[in-house]
């Protein structure tokens, strides 16, 4: 980011903490308090607004400071000594992002921590999204809810919110169950993500219209995929939020006393029952996106079996910890994990990056199969192999062609 070449480590800090320190969260957001957060650069760790002393950090001046672990990579909040700490890594960010989109970002990262502070309800589903039924009949409503919203943003004459939510509510019947896990990312992340341009735009002194300018084109794409779906839903939320500023100004102290999903307080602030809407706007796209993204799951699938030629291949009980559902390709017997899995193995967590594939018992955490695409040096001993990824692994060897199986004992 150009507002940090020329500036020490230590200035650039303190730029940030003044920023925040001279803005009160609830003039952003109802119900919004500071909340402790981590500014990574490089590899140290600076947490500022904390009234906790934490371990192993020392304090200096406005913030305490320490090296750099595991506690703060890919997570947006870490949870340190019982407390929530939101976290921002500069490293990931663009270089060409300004100090005030920066100070956004480091807003969000903090509401993250409120919500996690205040028990928030809203926490999607993400396993959900194995199974959800895209066809061409959903895309085109999903499409169809999306114009109309952009529409009801641009220009707060006219139907198009009335249409919005006519598209949106026949969607619901059709999905059931289902859209909730899109009302639960547009709620969770959708806010954060209101909060984070809405502190933007303050310290801009701009007005809504220039959100709508910056962030609209996101909304216009007519597209899908199922590996962006989650960020576009995100989009979504913080445009609801919007919307709902002009039809109903009390709504943040609402959503914050109660666990209410953003789409269900502006279904409650007009009547659309009677409104038509253009049902099939969508509907030729819809079957060209649905097809383009079965190409796109049939491509991957052809990569990794390339791919895994060369791998281990465990078979047995194995325990999942944790995955990222968001990054999944569905194959005919399982799935490929394109992000990361961490398995429980012989009473060992090993994080594995993708991609690696899965083939699941009675539940996603049940693995009954994991391939591992794998050409490094391994060891084979009669029942035991060793390797530098999973160390020393016992079981049953038999080898395949390039292919190394192990039945787990």
């Amino acid at each position: 980011m150009y507002w940090l070449d020329n500036l020490s480590i230590a200035k650039k800090i303190e730029d940030i903490y003044d920023k925040i320190d001279k803005t009160n969260p609830e003039d952003i957001f109802y119900g919004f308090k500071k909340m402790p957060v981590a500014i990574c650069i490089s590899n140290m760790v600076y947490i500022l607004f904390s009234e906790v002393q934490f371990k192993d950090f020392k304090k200096e001046g406005c913030y305490q400071i320490k090296e750099k672990d595991s506690r703060f990579e890919d997570c947006s909040v870490a949870y340190i000594e019982n407390n929530y700490v939101g976290v921002v890594n500069i490293d990931e960010l663009k270089h060409t992002l300004s100090f005030e989109a920066f100070i956004g970002k480091v807003f969000r990262a903090m509401y993250h921590a409120h919500q996690l502070e205040t028990n928030e309800k809203r926490f999607t589903d993400e396993l959900m999204l194995i199974d959800y039924p895209f066809d061409e009949e959903i895309i085109n409503l999903w499409l169809l809810e999306r114009h109309y919203l952009l529409k009801a943003l641009v220009s707060r004459y006219g139907l198009n919110k009335e249409r919005f939510m006519k598209a949106r509510m026949i969607r619901k019947q059709k999905l059931d169950k289902y859209l909730n896990y899109d009302a639960a990312i547009e709620s969770f992340e959708g806010v954060a993500s209101y909060v984070e341009y809405r502190a933007y735009a303050n310290m801009l002194k701009e007005k809504d219209a220039y959100i709508v300018a910056l962030k609209g084109y996101e909304l216009a794409k007519q597209d899908f995929s199922r590996k962006n779906y989650r960020e576009m839903l995100e989009n979504q939320g913080l445009f609801m939020g919007l919307l709902l500023d002009d039809l109903y100004p009390e709504w943040q102290a609402t959503y914050h006393s109660s666990d209410n999903y953003l789409y269900t307080l502006l279904r409650d602030a007009f009547n659309y029952e009677n409104v038509e809407i253009e049902i099939d706007l969508f509907k030729g796209l819809a079957e060209e996106l649905i097809k383009r993204e079965k190409e796109k799951i049939n491509l991957l699938n052809k990569e990794f079996n390339e791919l895994a030629k060369h791998s281990i291949v465990l078979k047995g009980n194995i325990v999942a910890e944790s995955m990222d559902p968001s990054k999944f390709t569905l194959c005919e017997d399982g799935i490929i994990h394109n992000s990361f899995l961490k398995i429980n193995l012989f009473d060992k967590t090993i994080h594995l990056d993708g991609p690696i594939k899965t083939i699941y018992g009675t539940h996603m955490f049940e693995i009954k199969e994991l391939t591992i695409p794998y050409k490094e040096k391994i060891k084979i001993k009669t029942n035991q192999i060793e390797c530098e990824l999973l160390g020393k692994i016992r079981g049953n060897i038999s080898k395949k062609g390039n292919k190394i199986y192990v039945d787990i004992k």
